[in-house]
């Protein structure tokens, strides 16, 4: 009994002293508040439109970095999911909302091609991988960038090209044309 009687001015003693210092420093918050502040809103914006510029300019910066190197299995994923964050980076910026498990299947699919040693199987999760990654793209470019619908068909048509039974050679020039009209949309949404 005695215990909880002791413990009690304790527990008084802690609350009054959370209390006083919340009261402290709202009154300093309030006294000092200067123009320079950004509300919450702007702030939280303004992080969106850093975040997507630096996702577009890292997935730019590393097509332009393979344009004579044939793509392997490993830079092709990375490339793959460089796109895959730039595009989810646009879509939080402009505030779109679509369909997120579209982007989910394609992320776990550029994982498939990144692991996947048989040139077939690479093909079809390729092929598969582009659509969604394309289709993602023209539907932020229709809602929010109506200008750039020439870039987006063109993706369309170099992400139709893939036909998911390609051979190494050929998918070679499909996968840097897809990659180069990628860029030339992506460019066109930053």
């Amino acid at each position: 009994m005695k215990e909880i009687k002791k413990s009690i001015p304790i527990i008084k003693l802690l609350i009054i002293f959370s209390l006083l210092i919340f009261i402290i420093s709202l009154v300093y918050i309030n006294l000092f508040k200067t123009d320079q502040t950004i509300t919450l809103r702007q702030g939280v914006t303004a992080n969106k439109e850093l975040k997507k510029k630096r996702t577009i300019k890292a997935f730019v910066d590393y097509v332009d970095q393979q344009p004579n190197v044939t793509f392997n299995r490993k830079s092709l994923s990375v490339a793959l999911f460089k796109l895959k964050k730039a595009i989810d980076a646009i879509a939080l910026s402009t505030g779109y909302e679509f369909q997120y498990a579209d982007l989910i299947i394609a992320e776990y699919d550029i994982e498939r091609i990144s692991r996947e040693k048989l040139f077939s199987t690479q093909s079809y999760y390729l092929k598969k991988v582009t659509m969604i990654l394309s289709n993602s793209l023209r539907k932020i470019q229709r809602q929010k960038y109506p200008d750039l619908e020439k870039q987006a068909d063109t993706l369309k048509a170099a992400s139709e090209r893939f036909n998911g039974t390609d051979l190494k050679l050929d998918q070679d020039q499909k996968i840097k044309v897809f990659l180069s009209k990628a860029t030339d949309l992506v460019n066109g949404m930053r």
